[in-house]
């Protein structure tokens, strides 16, 4: 899967609000998604990402309790240089 996001990612904010909206695409579509900084992983975690999904449950509970949206509590990950991310509904362009 590829991650060209509509948004450069800005880890000051993300740091500072604890995670960032922006848009996940998997060369099909387009998703909404959220993302957070592998300092703020860490942070959450207090140790690194270790892959597995008991850390990734971890980090969406954060998520939630930080205000995020009700999608998060079941949703698919990503993860790539910039941080870890959750990918959430489809994007309907429709006019």
């Amino acid at each position: 899967m590829i991650n060209p996001t509509a948004q450069a990612f800005d880890e000051a904010l993300a740091d500072t609000i604890g995670y960032i909206e922006t848009e996940y695409c998997d060369g099909r579509n387009d998703y909404t998604a959220i993302q957070i900084s592998w300092r703020t992983v860490t942070s959450w975690l207090s140790r690194d990402h270790d892959g597995s999904p008991e850390d990734d449950r971890t980090l969406a509970d954060a998520l939630l309790a930080a205000g995020a949206p009700d999608w998060v509590a079941n949703a698919e990950g990503w993860n790539e240089p910039c941080g870890w991310g959750l990918i959430g509904p489809r994007i309907d362009y429709r006019i």
